[in-house]
């Protein structure tokens, strides 16, 4: 059977979704693993898949960008969500490439799974390791 990474941010909103995919994966007798951050690591665990998570991918950044009332979009200044998402989802993608790579080394997925706002998996390592 094949071995599929799910490359997911730490939020609920984002990892649930893909705990339902891994579950159905799993019951067809397939490996999978979650690349992601601290947030989720013990929701991931207890559900029974392995972890592996950001060490280059500031968590605590992306926690400080996505939730700091300064960083929301407002009448006023309409160009902070620009702001946000190009440093969120384009500024993270060499740290996720870093972290990937030792990730791919070390548990050599045959598949990854991506959420539409984790860049690097679509941007780079697909077409890169031919996955």
């Amino acid at each position: 059977m094949a071995r599929f990474l799910v490359a997911v941010w730490p939020f609920p909103s984002h990892y649930y979704p893909l705990v339902a995919i891994g579950h159905a994966l799993r019951e067809r007798g397939h490996e999978v693993a979650f690349f992601t951050g601290a947030r989720a690591r013990d929701t991931l665990v207890g559900e029974g898949f392995q972890w592996f998570g950001f060490e280059k991918v500031d968590d605590e950044r992306v926690d400080r960008l996505l939730f700091s009332r300064e960083s929301y979009a407002s009448w006023r200044s309409p160009l902070r969500l620009r702001a946000l998402l190009r440093e969120w989802l384009l500024g993270t993608v060499p740290a996720q490439l870093e972290d990937l790579g030792r990730v791919l080394r070390a548990w050599r997925p045959d598949v990854i799974v991506s959420e539409t706002s984790m860049w690097s998996p679509m941007l780079v390592v697909g077409e890169a390791e031919g996955m």
